[in-house]
């Protein structure tokens, strides 16, 4: 978002809305490229799992062949040429079996819209921070950046109050001391042990 949220006393109330409206829309732009960027990138890692298993079951129908193949040799041929076919079968079975896994781990990797959700989340808490302070300085009667210098003002002045009461704090601490000493001084009378 290009511009930022800066009331001004000379605006109106509709003109306030406006722009604001104007910026929910920008926001909203945003967001949903956003969402198309994430979206992409999720379903390049979805087709890449999808060619997984789809090399598994181009490999796993030329093992149904080469099985199948071996199975006819093997009654007409009683053993050894049936033999070897059983092994290239079998061998097509397992990097089928291995194209499987692998597709399985890339389906795995899709994560969703992580970072499109948490923009939103943030959007939604930057316009209902904004929503709040402005029906706060409506009910005070100012502008929200009059509420902030206000709001500011408040806290300087507790911040300030609180300063000096912990000086008042340690003046009375100290005054308290001073007289104990006193008493205990005059309670214990002068000393004669030297």
């Amino acid at each position: 978002m290009s511009s930022t949220i800066r009331p001004h006393r000379d605006q109106t109330l509709v003109q306030l809305v406006t722009k604001m409206a104007k910026d929910l829309q920008t926001l909203l732009r945003l967001e949903i490229e956003l969402a198309k960027s994430e979206l992409s990138d999720q379903l390049k890692l979805g087709a890449a799992g999808g060619a997984m298993f789809a090399v598994a079951g181009l490999l796993a129908l030329v093992a149904f062949l080469m099985v199948s193949v071996a199975a006819a040799l093997a009654l007409a041929l009683v053993m050894p040429a049936w033999a070897g076919f059983l092994i290239v079968g079998g061998a097509y079975l397992l990097i089928a079996a291995v194209a499987v896994f692998v597709g399985i781990r890339r389906f795995k990797r899709i994560q969703g819209l992580q970072r499109t959700t948490a923009s939103v989340e943030q959007a939604k808490e930057l316009v209902s921070d904004h929503v709040e302070r402005q029906g706060e300085a409506r009910g005070e009667g100012v502008s929200v950046a009059e509420l902030a210098t206000l709001r500011e003002q408040e806290a300087a002045q507790a911040s300030a109050r609180d300063a000096e009461r912990a000086a008042a704090r340690a003046a009375v601490g100290d005054a308290t001391r001073q007289n104990a000493d006193q008493w205990r001084a005059e309670v214990s009378g002068p000393d004669t042990s030297a």
